[in-house]
Order: structure tokens, then C-alpha cells, then sequence
């Protein structure tokens, strides 16, 4: 039987985070069009190249594309890390639905701000705000309660 509180681990942590990375994925959509057309604007004859599918990143070191790849870096990082997040966390959920959830909505905000702050241009601005960090501290969360209730499971 799941626990009460587990309904929580699903809203915030998969729900929840399947939100956060579309919004992550729509930003990287717009980028391409912005910058796509702020270098055809500067007469950059390689954009419609540059900045199309199936490229995931934009090629050169113009500086707009310099700020499409700190944007589409913002949500590659978080696509490399987000199927251990929602393991780890529905596995976590079943001993520790609310502490979970709470590191879910941790995980979200920072999330956020990672990537906020990556898109400024400057990648080291990734960690400019505190809550950035959360997103190891949220993950470390998750990998300790899974591992504490793999071990009850086999006691």
C-alpha cells in the first residue's frame, strides 16, 4: 500500500518537473528563433544553417551563438540529470513521500534559476543565485532516501 503523502511525490515530482522541463524546452524553441533572426538581422549568412534542426547546438563563436548554447546548455543539463531525479524520487517517495516532495519543489525552483542564470551568456553565472545549488543538494536527497528504503526493503 502507497503512502497518502506518495500522491504528493507525484503531483511535484513528476508532474511538477515534467512542467518545469517543457518550460526549459520552450525556452530553448524561442531562443533559436531569437537568435536566429538577430543574426540574420547582423547579416550573418550561415543562421538559417546555424541555428536549425537537427543542430542542438548553434556552430561558431559569434556571440549570438554563444547565448543560444548557454540557453540550450541550461536544459541539456537538466535532461542529463532528470531521469536519476525521477527515479530516485519515486522510489525515495515510498518511505519519505514529504520529504521528497519537498526536495522536488526544491529542485523545480533551482532548476529554474540554473538555467536563468546560464542564459545570461556567462556560464558561471549558473550558480549567481543561492537556490542553484539546490539542484545537487535536492539530488543527493533523493539518492540517500532511495538508498535507506532499498535497504528497508531488504531487511
Amino acid at each position: 500500500m502507497l503512502p497518502k503523502a506518495f500522491g504528493g511525490v507525484l503531483l511535484v515530482n513528476v508532474v511538477g518537473s515534467a512542467i518545469i522541463m517543457l518550460v526549459l524546452g520552450f525556452g530553448v524553441g524561442a531562443a533559436r528563433s531569437t537568435f536566429r533572426e538577430k543574426a540574420l538581422k547582423d547579416g550573418d549568412k550561415e543562421a538559417e544553417a546555424r541555428y536549425s534542426y537537427p543542430k542542438m547546438y548553434a556552430e561558431g563563436f559569434t556571440e549570438h551563438a554563444k547565448m543560444f548554447n548557454c540557453v540550450q546548455r541550461g536544459h541539456q543539463h537538466a535532461m542529463e540529470t532528470y531521469s536519476q531525479f525521477l527515479a530516485l524520487s519515486l522510489v525515495a517517495g515510498l518511505r519519505f513521500p514529504v520529504c521528497v516532495s519537498l526536495g522536488g519543489l526544491l529542485w523545480m525552483f533551482a532548476r529554474l534559476k540554473w538555467a536563468e542564470g546560464y542564459k545570461t551568456g556567462e556560464p558561471s553565472q549558473r550558480y549567481q543565485h543561492w537556490c542553484s545549488y539546490g539542484i545537487w543538494s535536492s539530488l543527493l536527497l533523493m539518492l540517500l532516501g532511495a538508498g535507506v528504503t532499498a535497504v528497508s526493503v531488504m531487511v
